[in-house]
C-alpha cells in the first residue's frame, strides 16, 4: 500500500511510496514498484525523487467509495453524502470536502469548511475523490472552505 504522495519538484508528476524531509527542509519520496492492483511489492524504484513539500500528504488507508475505489489521501476533495438526524434532519445533504488530519482527536477529518466529520463517521457515504486541493482548488469555489 502506498503511504504518501507528493508532486516532482522536477516535472509536477504525482509520485507515491515513502516520505522523508531531511535537516535542510527538503522533501523525498522513495517511490516503490507496484505488484498487482496497488500492492506495493516493496522494491524502490529510481531512487529518492525530491517533491514540492506543500504538496506531501499521507495515505488514509481508507479508498473512495467510486467503481474504481481510489486511495484517499491528505488534501483530496471528495464529494460524499453525510445522513445526519441533527443538522440536516435525517434527509440526506451531499457535501464537497477536504481531507485533513486532526492532530487534537488523531483522527482523519471530512472538512467541509463550516464543520467537519470523522472520515470513518458512518452517516459519511458514497465517497467520491473528485481531485486535490493542489490539482483542482476550483472545485472548492463557492464553497465555504
Amino acid at each position: 500500500m502506498r503511504e504518501y504522495r507528493g508532486k516532482r519538484k522536477d516535472n509536477g508528476k504525482w509520485v507515491y511510496g515513502k516520505s522523508y524531509c531531511n535537516l535542510a527542509g527538503l522533501s523525498y519520496i522513495a517511490e516503490y514498484s507496484q505488484g498487482e492492483g496497488s500492492n506495493v511489492d516493496g522494491k524502490i524504484i529510481g531512487g529518492w525523487i525530491q517533491v514540492s513539500p506543500k504538496t506531501v500528504g499521507q495515505f488514509t488507508g481508507k479508498k473512495d467509495d467510486a467503481e474504481h475505489a481510489h486511495e484517499l489521501f491528505e488534501d483530496d476533495i471528495c464529494k460524499a453524502t453525510w445522513c445526519c438526524a441533527i443538522t440536516f434532519e435525517n434527509e440526506p445533504h451531499e457535501l464537497i470536502a477536504t481531507i485533513d488530519w486532526d492532530e487534537t482527536d488523531l483522527i482523519w477529518r471530512f472538512d467541509y469548511g463550516y464543520g467537519s466529520v470523522a472520515l470513518a463517521d458512518e452517516n459519511l457515504q458514497n465517497i467520491e475523490r473528485i481531485g486535490n486541493i493542489h490539482d483542482n482548488p476550483d472545485l472548492l469555489e463557492g464553497e465555504s472552505q
